[in-house]
C-alpha cells in the first residue's frame, strides 16, 4: 500500500510540475507585440580525445499577429421592445485581446431571416467618450 501512495505522490508531483511549466511558458508569451523578432542560440561543447569542439547555431523567428476578437453584450438586462418603440439601445463591447492593434469594420444587419426583429432605421453608434452610446461626442457609423 505504501508503494501506491508513493506512486500517486510521484504522479501528482509530475502533473503539478507540468502545469507549472505550461503556465510559465504561457506567461512569457503573453503580450509579445506582433512583428517582434525573437532569437534563440544553442551552443554545444564536446571533447573527442584530446580535441575540444564548440558548435552553435542561432534561429530567429518573427512573432505573428494574433487577432482574438471578443464581443460582449453590455446591457444589465434584456431590452424590452414593444410595437412602435423607437431608439431602443443594445450595447456591445468589441475587444481585440490579441497582440496587434486593429480597426474593425462593423455593420448592422437588420434583416436576418428567421426572427421577427426587422427594424427599419437601425443605427450603430461608436461610444467615443465611453459614457453611453447616443450621447454628444458619439458618432453614428
Amino acid at each position: 500500500m505504501g508503494i501506491r501512495v508513493t506512486a500517486r505522490s510521484w504522479i501528482a508531483r509530475c502533473v503539478l510540475a507540468a502545469v507549472w511549466l505550461l503556465a510559465a511558458a504561457n506567461a512569457r508569451a503573453a503580450g509579445t507585440p506582433a512583428g517582434t523578432p525573437i532569437s534563440n542560440t544553442a551552443t554545444v561543447s564536446y571533447d573527442v580525445g584530446a580535441d575540444s569542439y564548440t558548435q552553435s547555431a542561432t534561429a530567429v523567428f518573427t512573432v505573428d499577429e494574433r487577432i482574438d476578437v471578443v464581443v460582449t453584450w453590455q446591457d444589465a438586462a434584456a431590452v424590452v421592445v414593444a410595437p412602435a418603440d423607437v431608439d431602443r439601445l443594445l450595447t456591445f463591447l468589441v475587444t481585440n485581446t490579441g497582440n496587434g492593434s486593429e480597426s474593425f469594420a462593423l455593420s448592422v444587419d437588420a434583416g436576418i431571416a428567421g426572427d421577427q426583429f426587422d427594424p427599419s432605421n437601425a443605427r450603430m453608434y461608436v461610444d467615443a467618450n465611453v459614457n453611453h452610446p447616443g450621447f454628444p461626442g458619439d458618432s453614428i457609423s
